[in-house]
């Protein structure tokens, strides 16, 4: 079984992580500017409290990058390389590999994917990058499908992302795995191109394309536990998303049968929320539960009267700090875990977004990372009307100074300083700084 965290980073870079100087604090001295120390700190309690095997970060920043080159922007690439020496500085030093990112999407729309994977999983077991896509030796290089191409064409990546992806060597991928077998892991490489299940392309005409890549788990006596594939999503942020997720069933590799040992994952800010202006699960994953794929974040009852939080059990996004609270007013009670922080300061309606969705495998312990209040979100006593995901794995509140009684259910009154104790960086500030997401986590 492979644990697996994915999180929309918003914009994603090495400014995020980096400390790059001194500023002035209240007091106008000069000290170090801390505030990125604390975000790559909130992203690194995340890897050290999920533990994950495989972790994905999409809307990574490009630049000019071209639709499936290499990410080569300094910042975003930067960004990446400095994240994955900082995932080996943890505790027990774990050996982590990064799949060599490319881009998706052109333009304003372009981004690219960080998938990081350690090379022996929390069960003992090697985990393999497996592509599904090579890399060639074609000009500036490129990802192609073996299938299509001539394997002749293969070859290692360029500096510095050979010796940066791979900093332990690459590894021959073993016999029986279901693509690749025998291949080196750094000529493997992610799919971002991809044709209908009757082999016509698909043109995403600028569109992010889904960002495929491919695992084998493999235990120390050679068997295959199982072959992992991989898609990373990010949906247009408009009326489009509907059509845009519709279209994923058609793409070959997520409508095909199931290889004999496959699990198939698609993780990613769909753009869509998932519950209606009733509270029930809209219907727009339709297309993909009917090819067996399950919703991970998903209601297992009806609303209940009064909702009283009920929305918050699903929040994947939080509002900026000014347009958010967590106290209650004259005008109606707040509740947990979702208070006032849910949703978008621009879009109604926009609050649980981010899913995972798992077909094959025995999908286990989903999670969503609420760093706000903390997971697993168990403050109400006794069964939460409505029946929400409540999460599994342990993950504190991220505030480090909570405001009194936090978190009370229904929020207190406001009080004088409220708003000060709430924002304040060491609180949502540095949070909702890092990212406008909340982190999603499964086992599969």
């Amino acid at each position: 079984m492979a644990r697996i965290l994915y999180w929309n980073i918003q914009q994603f870079g090495v400014n995020k992580i980096r400390m790059l100087g001194l500023k002035r604090n209240h007091a106008g001295v000069l000290q170090p500017d801390y505030e990125a120390q604390d975000r790559r700190q909130l992203i690194l309690r995340h890897i050290t409290s999920f533990n994950p095997d495989i972790f994905v970060v999409i809307e990574v920043a490009t630049g000019a990058n071209a639709g499936s080159s290499l990410l080569t922007q300094t910042g975003g690439w930067d960004g990446c390389n400095l994240l994955r020496q900082q995932l080996a500085g943890l505790p027990g030093a774990p050996q982590w590999n990064l799949v060599p990112p490319l881009v998706v999407g052109m333009g304003g729309r372009a981004e690219a994917v960080a998938i990081y994977y350690k090379r022996t999983t929390n069960a003992g077991n090697s985990l393999y990058f497996t592509g599904p896509n090579q890399w060639s030796n074609l000009g500036n290089g490129q990802t192609f499908n073996p299938g299509v191409m001539p394997a002749p064409l293969r070859a290692a990546y360029p500096a510095p992302f050979n010796a940066a992806c791979y900093p332990n060597g690459s590894r021959a991928i073993p016999a029986g795995t279901l693509h690749n077998t025998g291949i080196q892991e750094n000529q493997c490489a992610a799919r971002v191109n991809f044709v209908d299940g009757g082999g016509a392309a698909i043109n995403y005409n600028g569109l992010r394309s889904p960002y495929m890549a491919t695992f084998s788990e493999i235990n120390g006596g050679g068997v295959i536990v199982q072959d992992i594939s991989l898609f990373a999503v990010h949906s247009p942020p408009n009326h489009t998303a509907q059509n845009y997720l519709n279209g994923l069933a058609n793409v070959g590799d997520i409508s095909a049968a199931l290889g004999a040992n496959e699990a198939r994952v698609i993780v990613g800010d769909f753009n869509l929320n998932l519950l209606n202006n009733g509270n029930n699960a809209n219907n727009y994953y339709n297309n993909l539960t009917a090819l067996g794929y399950a919703k991970q974040l998903d209601p297992a009852g009806g609303p209940p009267v009064p909702l009283d939080g009920y929305q918050g059990y699903f929040t994947t996004h939080i509002k900026n700090a000014a347009n958010s609270s967590f106290w209650s007013t004259n005008a109606g009670n707040i509740f947990y875990p979702g208070y006032n922080y849910l949703g978008s300061s621009m879009v109604n309606n926009f609050y649980s977004i981010d899913n995972i969705l798992v077909r094959g495998g025995a999908p286990n312990n989903f999670t969503v990372s609420n760093s706000v209040t903390g997971t697993p979100l168990n403050i109400v006593p006794g069964p939460v009307p409505g029946a929400p995901p409540l999460g599994n794995v342990a993950f504190p509140s991220s505030f480090q100074n909570p405001p009194g009684g936090w978190p009370a259910n229904p929020a207190p009154q406001f009080q004088l300083g409220d708003n000060q104790r709430y924002r304040d960086w060491r609180n949502y500030g540095h949070i909702r700084s890092t990212s406008d997401h909340l982190a999603l986590y499964v086992e599969v």
